[in-house]
C-alpha cells in the first residue's frame, strides 16, 4: 500500500438538494481537478496511515483541520472494499475523502473557493501542496 496526498475539486451539481434527493455525489470532474503530491511514499515510510494528521488552509486561514483516525474505515478496509469491485493495479489512488471543513458546509455564510484564492494542504510525512484558483477560460 502507497499513500500520498490529493486535493479533490469538482463541479459541484447546483443545489445540495439535489445531491441528497439523488442520493449520490456524482458530478463532472475536469483533468486538474485532482492533483496528487508531491511525493508518493511507501508503506514502511509511514508508521502509522491511521494517525496522519491533515490540514487545508485558503489564502492563510484554517479551513480543515483532522486526523485520519477520524475515517469511518480505515485504509485496510478501503483497499478491501474496493477490490470487491475492481481490480486495484499498481499506481491505482484510492481518494479517501476529506476532513469537515469543506465550504458548503460552513455555517452561516458557505465560504467557496474564488479565483485568485492560494489553497495549501498537508498530511504529515506525505508533503504540501500549494495551487491557486483561476478563472475557467472556455
Amino acid at each position: 500500500m502507497r499513500h500520498k496526498s490529493a486535493r479533490h475539486s469538482d463541479a459541484r451539481l447546483p443545489s445540495a438538494n439535489v445531491r441528497r434527493i439523488i442520493g449520490c455525489r456524482h458530478s463532472p470532474r475536469c483533468e486538474t481537478f485532482g492533483p496528487l503530491g508531491p511525493w508518493l511514499v511507501t508503506k514502511d515510510e509511514i508508521k502509522s496511515p491511521q494517525s496522519l494528521h491533515m490540514w487545508l488552509n485558503v489564502n492563510g486561514e484554517q479551513r480543515q483541520r483532522g486526523t485520519t483516525k477520524n475515517m469511518i474505515f480505515d485504509c485496510r478496509h478501503l483497499v478491501w472494499y474496493c477490490s470487491q469491485f475492481f481490480v486495484l493495479e499498481p499506481g491505482d489512488v484510492i481518494i479517501t475523502g476529506t476532513p469537515a471543513g469543506v465550504g458548503l458546509g460552513i455555517k452561516l455564510e458557505p465560504k467557496y473557493l474564488k479565483p485568485g484564492d492560494v489553497v495549501t494542504l498537508g498530511i504529515d510525512g506525505l508533503g504540501e501542496q500549494r495551487q491557486k484558483v483561476v478563472k475557467f477560460k472556455p
